[in-house]
């Protein structure tokens, strides 16, 4: 492993520890999101006058993990107070 991995693989040690109610909320909002929009299929967007499609699994699953980051965040703010 080089050196970058090595640190990566320790901060996200660091974030498992020290916020586990987000980043577990945060895997379920993305695969949710996924699930989800994998049922639906695709998402047309149209803007200044041309049109593109995207996977809704990927829209959804950003949506998602935002979603669940909130939610985590508030669950680990009420254990943080107490």
């Amino acid at each position: 492993m080089t050196n970058t991995m090595m640190r990566a693989a320790a901060t996200l040690r660091g974030i498992r520890k020290s916020r586990p109610k987000e980043l577990r909320w945060s895997i379920y909002g993305v695969v949710a999101g996924v699930l989800v929009g994998a049922s639906i299929g695709g998402i047309g967007v149209a803007i200044l006058g041309g049109a593109f499609g995207i996977s809704a699994a990927v829209v959804l699953g950003i949506i998602g993990g935002m979603i669940g980051n909130r939610v985590g965040v508030e669950k680990d703010r009420a254990v943080w107070g107490k």
